[in-house]
């Protein structure tokens, strides 16, 4: 299991907060802060995706990639695997208020079940460089087009 850490830890002020203010176990202090910020990403990602029909990639990718230094790859898999209750949670809430569209549902999710495992495969073959970058450009053509 990969350790949690700062996303510089070598930084010197983090080292004396750290020790300022739990000089017995920094570590603990490190982890439990972490799971805090994890949680408000959780919240965030959760709370963006009730609200406009997000997906967690374009909240959670960069987050993970950014804040907590993981991996590309691993970040999109890891934003993949929390669809699945984010999405449901969402899911519930809609179709208790009837704002749900089965026939639409029925398509896209078919082609898009194999749409992912598509995309899934193809994205382990590109470099997490060229991945990130183009990530990138369509988030802020998304932005551009939405703002217009």
């Amino acid at each position: 299991m990969r350790k949690l850490g700062f996303s510089n830890p070598r930084r010197a002020d983090d080292k004396k907060r750290l020790a300022r203010l739990d000089p017995g176990n920094p570590a603990l202090y490190l982890m439990s802060m972490h799971l805090l910020a994890l949680a408000l990403v959780g919240l965030l990602a959760g709370f963006a995706s009730g609200c406009f029909g997000i997906g967690g990639g374009s909240i959670l990718v960069p987050i993970l990639v950014l804040s907590f230094a993981v991996p590309y790859h691993t970040a999109v898999g890891t934003s993949l695997a929390l669809i699945l209750p984010i999405a449901l949670a969402g899911s519930l809430t809609n179709w208790t208020l009837k704002q749900i569209d089965w026939n639409l549902f029925t398509v896209i999710a078919l082609s898009g079940a194999a749409g992912a495992a598509l995309g899934s495969l193809f994205i382990q073959a590109i470099p997490a460089v060229y991945a990130k970058r183009a990530f990138a450009i369509f988030l802020l053509y998304a932005a551009y087009r939405l703002w217009r």
